[in-house]
């Protein structure tokens, strides 16, 4: 005689049923949302431009470019030749394209990881299916 589901189990068993749609809803949004917000922080992204002056709806990521910005400013100089100038200017730059980079590396890894989650949610969901089928197959054989 094969074991029987106890209650507890039938009610898990049909849970996980009616949540399966719900998860693969959630899975789609998570991918969608992870792949948008990194394409979209590779189009924003310019070489040598503050991020911080315009910062959209993620103002939090934003801020972190204008911190880092006043970690590497440099200390106002009078420079004395053109030499000094340009050297300053590069110098100015060169910290702008470096903040940029850490915003743009800080945004891509987000959305990377709302889109990996998003697939592993996928991948469950997905797993899961067959496997209900196939308990619900054997439930209906057994009664």
């Amino acid at each position: 005689m094969p074991n029987q589901l106890s209650d507890r189990e039938v009610r898990w068993l049909q849970r996980l049923h009616r949540r399966q749609p719900f998860a693969i809803a959630v899975a789609f949004v998570l991918i969608a949302a992870g792949g948008g917000y990194s394409v979209w922080a590779l189009q924003r992204f310019k070489l040598g431009a503050s991020q911080s002056a315009h910062p959209d709806f993620d103002v939090p990521i934003a801020r972190v470019q204008r911190l880092f910005e006043q970690l590497i400013a440099a200390p106002q100089v009078e420079a004395a030749t053109q030499l000094e100038q340009r050297l300053i200017k590069d110098r100015q730059d060169l910290g702008r394209f470096a903040s940029g980079l850490l915003v743009l590396i800080l945004r891509v890894s987000l959305g990377s990881m709302a889109l990996v989650q998003g697939l592993i949610l996928l991948s469950v969901a997905l797993a899961q299916k067959p496997l209900l089928k196939v308990i619900d197959k054997l439930r209906s054989q057994t009664r």
